[in-house]
């Protein structure tokens, strides 16, 4: 994985669980999101940890910046 801090995927997994809470844990096609830990854990999955992990980081810091 690229070098994200612990923090940054942290923030990833609090985005990425509530946007799976907000869509009632399915993706468009009805198939069942998986959880951030299995995430994670998948090899083909990183790319999307990753950009879940630098929007919530983005998110913050544009946050601090207002």
């Amino acid at each position: 994985m690229n070098d994200l801090s612990e923090s940054t995927l942290e923030l990833g997994g609090v985005a990425y669980t509530a946007y799976c809470n907000a869509v009632g844990g399915k993706a468009r096609n009805g198939d069942k999101l998986p959880n951030w830990d299995a995430m994670c854990e998948d090899p083909a999955k990183q790319k999307l940890v990753e950009a879940w992990a630098m929007a919530a980081d983005a998110v913050i810091e544009d946050f601090l910046n207002i």
